[in-house]
């Protein structure tokens, strides 16, 4: 068993909580870029030997050897980048076939090189981070989306300045400030597994991440939560999103649910869902539960935020039994409910002591 292998074993659920720390999170970053890599390199090894032609009409061979000439510092930074992997998608949706579909897809690849190497040029930067926020995202990024996020894009195309762009990102950049002095960790987290903020001022959308665009933080900018807020609820935004990009990306390694048709009711919204959505669900919450309580104990908040995080903890403790009865959830997942149920009950035992609970 090489290194790989022993680290891909030791990944669990359990290790990649937040509150436990950056070693689990950094392990499961490397596993992935090296998974991405091994992906990338089967893709052009077998289309050597099966169909060179095609591989030849697409430009390919040349970004390949393009690729294959850049540092390993370069390379693993195109790896974790969110084009990267919407791109690898769309070309293994085409392999099978062999179409023309697949000659476009693997020429595509010069423009997550591009996207990559002109990052700075991209959006706006957010201060104190190394997220850049966009307006306009590439194509490829849009191709991926929902159809109703694509929809709030098309009807606020163009309908932001520079100025309002500006001011999105100051305030972003006051949000993470406030979430690294409560939570650096969680701060240093969202660095790395968050690479774009887009901002689409539509009210309808509060915030949104996919699997299909992994990497990629989606803002809108709903009724109550405007540019000149109190930033905690933006904050619990970001925390929020940065908690489904764990998930994301545990996903691609050591999945913690299977696919389920069964429907489900959140017990913090009453809307239904699948069992993804529903274990999402109770990690985000069980993430927030933590950064709000550290937050609370950093710095003087309204009183709501007390009251916001006992809503949050009734509805996982009614969703805990439920939870740990889904039919798909993985031996990794249940080692994920496991780990959660034990720190709601770190919460209850702190809060009968009058403490907040400790940040390893």
């Amino acid at each position: 068993m090489d290194v790989e292998d022993k680290l891909r074993e030791q990944l669990s659920g359990a290790s990649c909580l937040p509150w436990k720390g950056l070693l689990g999170i950094d392990r499961l970053i490397d596993l992935v870029v090296s998974q991405r890599s091994k992906t990338l390199t089967g893709v052009y090894l077998r289309l050597q030997c099966e169909d060179r032609d095609l591989l030849s009409r697409s430009g390919f061979v040349k970004l390949y050897e393009q690729w294959c000439r850049l540092s390993k510092e370069e390379r693993d930074g195109i790896l974790g980048w969110p084009l990267f992997r919407i791109w690898l998608d769309r070309v293994l949706e085409a392999l099978p076939a062999r179409g023309e579909g697949l000659v476009s897809r693997l020429g595509e690849f010069s423009r997550v090189l591009a996207s990559f190497n002109d990052v700075d040029s991209e959006g706006v930067e957010i201060p104190g981070t190394t997220i850049r926020l966009l307006t306009t995202p590439d194509p490829m990024v849009r191709q991926a989306l929902r159809s109703d996020i694509e929809s709030y894009h098309a009807e606020t195309e163009n309908a932001t300045n520079a100025e309002e762009e500006m001011l999105c990102a100051e305030v972003l950049s006051a949000s993470m400030s406030r979430i690294s002095r409560a939570w650096p960790e969680m701060h240093e987290i969202i660095n790395r597994l968050v690479r774009y903020v887009v901002y689409v001022p539509h009210d309808r959308l509060r915030s949104v991440s996919g699997r299909d665009y992994p990497g990629i933080v989606y803002l809108g900018e709903p009724q109550d939560i405007g540019l000149g807020m109190d930033t905690v609820q933006l904050e619990e935004l970001l925390v929020h999103e940065c908690a489904h990009q764990i998930l994301f990306t545990l996903d691609e390694i050591k999945p913690v649910i299977g696919e389920s048709s069964r429907s489900y009711s959140l017990p913090w919204s009453g809307k239904s869902c699948n069992e993804f959505v529903y274990i999402h669900a109770y990690y985000v919450y069980a993430t927030i539960v933590q950064y709000l309580l550290l937050r609370l104990a950093s710095s003087q908040c309204d009183l709501s935020l007390g009251d916001r995080v006992g809503f949050i903890i009734t509805g996982l403790i009614e969703a805990q039994d439920e939870v740990r009865t889904l039919p798909s959830l993985t031996c990794n997942g249940e080692q994920l409910i496991d780990a959660i149920d034990s720190a709601l009950r770190e919460i209850a035992m702190s809060s009968e002591v009058g403490e907040s609970p400790h940040r390893n």
